[in-house]
C-alpha cells in the first residue's frame, strides 16, 4: 500500500510547477494563469505556501551535507554521515 504522505502524484507535480515558475520570478497571476487558476487565493494558499527562512537554511544544509557525502562516496572515500 502506497503512503499518501510521501506518493509523487499529479498534486506534487503541480505544486512543483508553481514553485519553480515563482523562482523564475513569475508572478502569483502569471502562475494563477499557467494554472488555469479562476482566483488566486487558490494559487497562494494550496499551491504556493511562504516556506519559512529556517525551514529553507534547514534543506540547504541537508543538501549541502548530502553533496559533500556523495562527492567523497565517489572518490571512494567512507562516507559517514557525522
Amino acid at each position: 500500500m502506497r503512503d499518501k504522505a510521501t506518493a509523487v502524484n499529479f498534486q506534487a507535480f503541480r505544486r512543483t510547477f508553481a514553485t519553480w515558475m515563482q523562482k523564475t520570478g513569475a508572478t502569483v497571476k502569471d502562475v494563477q494563469g499557467a494554472m488555469r487558476h479562476s482566483m488566486p487565493d487558490r494559487t497562494i494558499k494550496v499551491y504556493m505556501p511562504e516556506i519559512p527562512a529556517g525551514v529553507s537554511a534547514a534543506v540547504e544544509d541537508l543538501d549541502r551535507l548530502l553533496n559533500e557525502k556523495f562527492g567523497e562516496w565517489q572518490a571512494g572515500s567512507e562516507v559517514t554521515m557525522q
